[in-house]
């Protein structure tokens, strides 16, 4: 799959910045989370040790969220000793932009070899319809992107005709 070949460009690439995009590109994936409240995230609004994350959100909300041992592994390995300041920051010390990992996503799905367009929504996405498939739970798909309402989680929602053949039978 494109994540796949993403993940795999991502892993056996050295240096700073891909040890940066690889923790930040997992932790996309694996939260769900949108860019611009991850790229605002701070090493403060962790608590790696009880695997949860203090999101700044749209209008000015917070939202908690909730890290599995996978993501928990990878921050600890991208943010190493520091206790301060920006997750994600550039060589420089300064925090990353979305205009910036949007730019070095692009590079890395085309270095994949990924025919199609991959944007950080797109991410995203591919966390939404992994919960949903897994779970089949439309409310839990909602908590878990942190969505008010669940008209914006029903565009993740496709209708399989095999399964819809299965339920009718």
């Amino acid at each position: 799959t494109d994540r796949e070949k993403l993940l795999r460009a991502l892993k056996v690439a050295q240096g700073f910045e891909a040890e940066r995009d690889f923790a930040l590109v997992q932790f996309l994936l694996l939260t769900g989370a949108r860019i611009g409240s991850t790229l605002v995230l701070d090493i403060e609004d962790l608590d790696l040790a009880a695997g949860e994350a203090t999101l700044k959100c749209k209008a000015d909300r917070t939202e908690r969220l909730f890290l599995n041992a996978e993501v928990v592994g990878h921050l600890r390995t991208w943010i190493g000793r520091r206790t301060t300041g920006p997750v994600f920051t550039t060589r420089n010390g300064r925090r990353l932009t979305s205009r910036q990992f949007a730019r070095r996503l692009g590079q890395w799905s085309t270095q994949a070899g990924i025919q199609r367009s991959v944007s950080p929504h797109c991410l995203r996405h591919s966390f939404a319809m992994r919960v949903l498939e897994k779970t089949g739970d439309l409310l839990l798909t909602q908590a878990a992107l942190g969505h008010r309402s669940i008209a914006s989680t029903m565009a993740y929602v496709r209708v399989d005709p095999a399964r819809l053949r299965r339920a009718l039978a």
